[in-house]
């Protein structure tokens, strides 16, 4: 229940109080004297927050944590504790405990305390939410989205696969061009041959006809038996040739010969072997605009170019961008065990970054920031300075806005300002709404209008 709050004291005045200042911060509120019975309604309630003394007659809190904690796991507990039994407190943080108060009770800390832990039972709880609806929103082997943009790559992949025919995959580096390729692969008849992919820029003249037709021995100095070239080797498959574009332009001549006449020779050799392979290579530039430019022949454009797929660029798709953070989040979790937990507004500028490095770099960034997080929750202050951890950057970063209309991007921009500032007044205050309104000038009724309205439910 998140927003149940268990407080368990046998002095009726100090569990009052106790009650007192929890409802006063919004949460619902059940005090108990009998840590027995207090155990029964822990179990079966499930508050997010358990308050309770350590010692206690009948059974300590140390006894009642071991009981519940395995139970409610999601439930926190907040000890009160004696100088004298401050051992005790730290042995239960050791089993799972969230802290202690040392008791006189200072009033102040308690409050910071549970609007904390409800902040963060909020976050679990949404985190929780996100990755259900998630779970059977992806595309098609490991293409990860569900907007209208990979959707259709998707429905065309499907397509695609059936045929032979050449495909080229354009889209800016990072957007996943290898994976459509394989994909196009998995999902043909071809799939039970190999899948051969070479990178053209990483491939130098002198070693192309060799890597990739393969040589007879004593071709050249150092040919001391026969070699398959890459060809050969996804013979019945895929071979997929990554930046198509950067191939030296002489190089492209050879490619196109065997295109046309699906035949090559090896290096030194006079038989023709014939190339059983379905051809899908992929380009980060604009190929039509390489040809003008004169980088890429245009006879070797039309040969490769049969059926084109195109990959948005992620800015292109940024409804994508939790299901893509949910998928690298339960990858790097395989190996930490520990899935972090993002808060609204790490999310929000995660959503509204620009991604010039594309899925790439989010999944690097998603990577950094599960390592690096404290408390296993990531939070504005985590993110690097482009993104938005700086908030000078993020205050007058406008490039979301550009091409929206004045108006819009005015009312947005209006939107952005008041919920952060009505959030930043009620984390001030420790969730005291009279005391926030008051600090911000307005009257409590506007104040709480625009509470509901953003609904900034974590406070209330």
């Amino acid at each position: 229940m998140q927003n149940k709050v268990i407080v368990i004291y046998d002095e009726i005045a100090v569990g009052g109080l106790v009650k007192h200042i929890v409802e006063d911060l919004g949460f619902d509120c059940q005090v108990f004297n009998e840590p027995m019975y207090a155990c029964k309604e822990i179990i079966k309630q499930k508050p997010f927050l358990v308050v309770s003394d350590l010692s206690m007659p009948k059974m300590s809190g140390l006894e009642l944590l071991k009981r519940c904690k395995p139970e409610s796991p999601d439930t926190e507990f907040l000890l009160m504790t004696g100088f004298g039994t401050i051992e005790s407190a730290v042995e239960c943080i050791n089993i799972g405990a969230l802290n202690y108060i040392q008791k006189p009770l200072n009033l102040d800390l308690l409050r910071h305390l549970i609007n904390q832990t409800s902040e963060k039972a909020s976050l679990k709880n949404e985190n929780r939410e996100l990755h259900q609806r998630l779970k059977d929103q992806s595309g098609i082997n490991g293409i990860i989205g569900s907007s209208l943009q990979i959707s259709n790559v998707c429905d065309r992949i499907k397509k695609v696969a059936k045929s032979d025919a050449n495909v080229l995959v354009t889209g800016e580096s990072g957007t996943g061009k290898e994976l459509v390729a394989r994909a196009i692969h998995d999902l043909s008849d071809r799939y039970k041959s190999s899948f051969v992919g070479v990178d053209c820029v990483a491939l130098p003249e002198s070693l192309f006809e060799s890597q990739l037709f393969g040589y007879e021995k004593g071709a050249f100095t150092g040919a001391e038996k026969e070699h398959k070239g890459l060809l050969e080797v996804a013979e019945n498959g895929t071979f997929f040739m990554d930046e198509v574009t950067e191939l030296d332009y002489s190089l492209q001549a050879k490619l196109l010969r065997v295109l046309q006449e699906r035949q090559f020779r090896r290096v030194g050799g006079e038989d023709l072997i014939d190339a059983k392979v379905r051809i899908v290579s992929a380009t980060r530039r604009d190929p039509e605009q390489a040809v003008k430019d004169n980088i890429f022949r245009e006879d070797l454009f039309y040969r490769l170019n049969v059926i084109p797929v195109h990959l948005p660029a992620l800015r292109e798709r940024s409804e994508d961008i939790p299901l893509l953070i949910d998928h690298f989040q339960k990858a790097e979790a395989e190996k930490t065990g520990v899935i972090a937990e993002i808060d609204e507004d790490a999310m929000d500028c995660l959503l509204n970054y620009q991604w010039p490095g594309n899925i790439r770099e989010l999944r690097n960034i998603i990577i950094r920031l599960s390592v690096l997080c404290k408390d296993n929750i990531i939070r504005t202050q985590d993110l690097p300075a482009s993104i938005g951890g700086s908030k000078r950057a993020a205050d007058f970063d406008l490039s979301w806005a550009i091409n929206l209309p004045f108006k819009e991007a005015k009312d947005l921009m209006l939107e952005k300002f008041e919920k952060r500032y009505i959030h930043e007044h009620l984390k001030i205050s420790n969730g005291n709404i009279t005391q926030a309104a008051l600090e911000s000038g307005l009257n409590r009724k506007t104040f709480h209008r625009l509470i509901n309205k953003y609904d900034l439910s974590v406070y209330r």
